[in-house]
């Protein structure tokens, strides 16, 4: 829905008892012409070595973050939600670097998984990541104390630049 919303569509749902639903997705058209594809740039991430707690419950981009973050170097720690990512933590404090942080998780969410770490550690890192940005809800998170926001789904390189900056933030 927040895919379809974000790019100026609708999606319409009939259903009826008994016979089932039928949704039918809306987007609006591109009035633009196809852009021809160029050759894929190679593009430099920025590396590290520290050590980062990834914290998401949709597995893709756990997967995904995990992948990305070994590849620049970083040694990797996860958890799937709030409750699991203080327990890593505590186990790990001092030696976890920055905290990406998903906000909708099962058990315990972003805003009370922040909240939390900041009791336990208030210089500890945090760099929230969301696909709910309209809300406003990543910013507050920002205003009690995350570095910043970085959309899902987001590009590679925009992933390992928001890390880096992270990271490196006095």
């Amino acid at each position: 829905y927040g895919i379809v919303k974000g790019h100026g569509g609708f999606i319409n749902v009939y259903s009826e008892v008994g016979q089932g639903s039928t949704f039918r997705v809306y987007l609006p058209a591109v009035e633009s012409a196809v852009v021809e594809e160029k050759e894929a740039e190679v593009v430099e991430l920025p590396t590290g070595t520290e050590t980062i707690l990834l914290v998401d419950d949709e597995e893709t981009v756990h997967e995904l973050g995990q992948r990305v973050l070994e590849r620049c170097g970083y040694t990797v720690l996860t958890a799937e939600n709030g409750v699991q990512a203080l327990e890593v933590y505590q186990a790990h404090r001092g030696e976890i670097a920055l905290v990406v942080l998903d906000v909708v998780m099962p058990q315990m969410g972003g805003h009370e998984c922040l909240r939390r770490l900041r009791k336990l550690d208030p210089q500890v890192k945090v760099l929230i990541s969301t696909g709910y940005t309209a809300n406003g809800s990543a910013q507050g998170l920002v205003a009690e104390g995350a570095l910043g926001v970085v959309e899902k789904p987001f590009l590679l390189q925009d992933f390992a630049v928001a890390v880096r900056t992270a990271i490196d933030r006095p």
